[in-house]
């Protein structure tokens, strides 16, 4: 499985309180170029079924969504707590988010998926005097075989 990792600057998202998402464009069937030539209007087909979960990974019953048209896929970013916030524990929490998916995706899809993006946000905030922080992950899944 391809594995792919993503940092996100969730700052701004923090001081105006809207939500952190990430957005990945969807790959082109074929080459780079969106467009066939200089002349042509119709744009190459994407491809890729992206299974995002839309709701926090620790809970019971995760809401999926899936993403099979269109040229991005978002995927929201859910808040995390932590002991430290080290770049190790970051990490840390980000494998076990993304664990913790995989194992829930298998419930609605039994095949393995072809690649994963893990998104991880740079701010990590401090919730003194509780020894622990808040950080930032999300996870995306392209299932497509």
């Amino acid at each position: 499985m391809k594995f792919d990792v993503q940092w996100c600057n969730v700052l701004p998202n923090l001081i105006t309180g809207v939500p952190p998402s990430y957005v990945i464009e969807r790959e082109l069937l074929h080459g780079v170029n969106p467009h066939g030539s200089v002349f042509n209007v119709a744009e190459v087909s994407r491809v890729g079924r992206y299974v995002v979960p839309q709701t926090p990974v620790l809970i019971e019953n995760i809401r999926w969504g899936v993403t099979n048209s269109d040229q991005y896929v978002r995927i929201p970013i859910f808040a995390y707590r932590t002991k430290g916030r080290s770049l190790s524990e970051i990490w840390g929490l980000g494998i076990q988010i993304g664990l913790a998916a995989a194992e829930s995706l298998r419930s609605i899809d039994p095949l393995p998926p072809k690649s994963a993006v893990l998104v991880l946000g740079h701010e990590c905030t401090d919730l003194s005097p509780e020894d622990a922080f808040r950080c930032y992950v999300g996870v995306a899944f392209r299932t497509d075989q």
